[in-house]
């Protein structure tokens, strides 16, 4: 066994908006709160300002590598250049996230012989897009070659693959041919509680909702905008924060205006995770109208906050929000759906209190940071002592 093992994570973060998805917090995470005086971890990807964040982490410096995007030979430059990164810090693990990350760095950590290698499966690439994003064809081409490529990569070049969820390892297994043997389920989860800890709610008539994530069509957020139109009806003075950016701001920007009285709307574009904890603090209830998700952090961090969620039912979304007890779960792309749910919540204030009183439970208990640490850095260990038993690795 090495003194300190060194994990290169690798992320793919090329095309974000901003660095508060869900695959770019939990690495971020994951780096900022394992034991550093068995692991030394170091984040290559392919986004200078995210190196440059992740640089210090909870104040403790990490290496960081730029992965360099060349025109015309994506898929074999990002290998050569990985695999340039692995020779040079020589990782005993290497820890990879998101599709491109991980389907061509298991080929360029298997090549180089990295000793351990583990993916996180986050949201796939899916066929179940709302209608418009992109040509079905194109995404069934695009699908096909993610699930041979995925299946092929992660059975072959993965010591193990980690779920976020229930859903995750059952779609991965089912549908995607990942091996379940080579498959474990750990759940996302939040850290620093008392930082969540919502306010007792003044207003009992509170309409105040939020909604947090990357404006992309993916997220549905134009479903919770025509939402906004049948609530306004039944409560006025109710307001909406959209907080994120993304391709679809001017979209929503636009539609805002012409569909909702001027302040029903406030868009705020990313801001620092330090000033979510009040955001939260400051809502009534919290809106998810994705049309696929996997585990997020968003809706963790509402439930810590004490908020019911209405949200769509898809994804990981049940393993997180008990409808009637924490909220509410309604059919993706159906703005009257959402909207009633909402209202029908805005109508109790006292069953919104219960929810919100039940999530925090729940989060503490099922959704913690220092359980999902725990449980990554077990198999962090056993993975490396399976190799360093035949003396590889060390």
């Amino acid at each position: 066994m090495p003194n300190r093992i060194k994990i290169l994570f690798l992320i793919d973060v090329a095309d974000a908006d901003d660095f508060t998805g869900g695959a770019e917090t939990h690495v971020m995470d994951i780096i900022g709160h394992l034991n550093r005086t068995i692991f030394e971890p170091l984040c290559a990807a392919d986004n200078r300002r995210f190196l440059e964040r992740i640089a210090s982490v909870n104040g403790v410096a990490v290496p960081t590598y730029l992965i360099r995007r060349r025109r015309g030979r994506a898929p074999l430059g990002y290998v050569f250049e990985t695999a340039r990164i692995i020779r040079r810090v020589k990782p005993h693990i290497m820890h990879t996230h998101k599709p491109r990350a991980s389907i061509f760095g298991r080929i360029a950590g298997r090549l180089s012989g990295v000793p351990v290698i583990i993916s996180t499966l986050h949201t796939a690439p899916s066929l179940q897009n709302p209608k418009g994003a992109k040509p079905f064809l194109y995404r069934r081409a695009r699908y096909t070659l993610y699930k041979y490529a995925n299946a092929l990569t992660a059975n072959h070049c993965c010591n193990m693959n980690i779920a976020v969820s229930r859903y995750e390892a059952q779609i991965s297994t089912a549908k995607d041919g990942v091996s379940a043997r080579k498959l474990r389920t750990i759940h996302n989860g939040i850290f620093d509680f008392h930082q969540w800890q919502n306010t007792p709610q003044q207003n009992p008539h509170g309409a105040r909702l939020i909604s947090i994530g990357r404006l992309h069509q993916e997220k549905g957020h134009i479903v919770a905008l025509g939402a906004m139109e049948r609530i306004k009806r039944i409560f006025p003075a109710a307001t909406l924060t959209v907080v994120g950016s993304g391709p679809e701001r001017s979209l929503l920007e636009n539609f805002a205006g012409m569909k909702l009285a001027k302040g029903s709307i406030n868009f705020l574009p990313t801001v620092d995770r330090g000033q979510i904890p009040s955001l939260l603090r400051d809502a009534d209830l919290f809106v998810l109208p994705s049309y696929r998700e996997s585990l997020p952090y968003t809706v963790i961090e509402a439930m810590a906050s004490g908020l019911p969620v209405v949200a769509t039912h898809v994804g990981g979304l049940p393993e997180l929000i008990i409808p009637d007890r924490g909220g509410l779960l309604v059919p993706p792309g159906d703005p009257e759906a959402l909207g009633s749910a909402v209202i029908e919540l805005l109508r109790h204030p006292e069953l919104r209190r219960a929810m919100g009183k039940f999530n925090r439970a729940r989060a503490q208990a099922l959704f913690n940071g220092d359980t999902m640490i725990k449980e990554i850095e077990t198999l962090y260990l056993a993975l490396v002592e399976q190799k360093t038993a035949y003396g590889i690795g060390q």
